[in-house]
């Protein structure tokens, strides 16, 4: 029988679908086989420690998991992507289809599921700014992106 650590670490972002879903494991509100310490990093650099396998549990982004599979395994609980919910491309002011082509978009970092997505809807041609995840919205009400 394999023993369990007194303590794993578990990456995650401040997101707050990330918060919420951790809260109570890592508070020990629910039972778990240890405990578990908590990496807070923007979902970027959680990525690149999956793909290097610095963490034994960790969100990544969707876009990453063909990259690391062979050292993780998806846990069934965590998930946050679905239909009608996030990422979401937003603009300060309309734009027509030709404008989106062209525009400089924002994007929190190469692998999040985000840019991934953007990609492959192949609308979207103009320059990629990265930047963290926080101040994107920042960025798009100032105009920059």
């Amino acid at each position: 029988m394999c023993e369990m650590p007194a303590s794993l670490t578990l990456g995650l972002s401040p997101c707050p679908n990330d918060t919420f879903i951790f809260h109570a494991l890592l508070h020990g509100l629910v039972a778990a086989p240890c405990r578990f310490s908590p990496h807070m990093a923007d979902v970027e650099e959680l990525n690149g420690l999956a793909l290097r396998g610095e963490l034994p549990i960790t969100k990544v982004s969707a876009g990453v998991l063909p990259r690391i599979m062979d050292g993780y395994v998806i846990l069934s609980a965590g998930g946050a992507l679905g239909w009608g919910c996030g990422p979401l491309v937003v603009a300060r002011e309309p734009l027509s289809p030709e404008q989106c082509r062209t525009a400089r978009v924002a994007i929190p970092g190469r692998m999040t599921t985000a840019a991934r997505l953007l990609d492959m809807t192949g609308r979207f041609a103009g320059p990629r700014e990265e930047m963290l995840f926080s101040d994107v919205m920042d960025a798009v009400s100032q105009g920059r992106v």
